[in-house]
């Protein structure tokens, strides 16, 4: 299956994970996750799925099928940045979105 190298590579840096981190959470090697990112291994289906549960994404989005993060129904009222500053205060409430919002002023 062709993935977004580019949408896996942005969701994982929204969410502050390494390569190597992501690939701990989902059982999958820190080459793959490399090889995925540049485009150079399709991806099966049981990694697909393992890394679309664990960056809290659709299959859809990260396979470029969807434009939104979490498919059709889910939050897709929301834009990109309202998705992450939601899913940021989900995960770490107040101060993960403090960093956030400090982290985007920088960039």
């Amino acid at each position: 299956m062709p993935l977004s190298a580019q949408r896996l590579r942005q969701v994982r840096e929204l969410r502050g994970l390494t390569q190597r981190q992501l690939g701990e959470l989902c059982g999958i090697t820190l080459y793959q996750i490399s090889r995925y990112e540049t485009n150079k291994s399709d991806i099966s289906g049981d990694s697909l799925e393992a890394l679309a549960r664990s960056l809290d994404v659709s299959a859809d989005y990260l396979l470029g099928l969807s434009q939104h993060t979490k498919g059709q129904l889910g939050d897709s009222h929301l834009n990109e940045e309202e998705l992450a500053i939601l899913d940021t205060f989900r995960r770490e409430g107040w101060p993960g979105l403090i960093r956030f919002g400090a982290a985007q002023l920088r960039s």
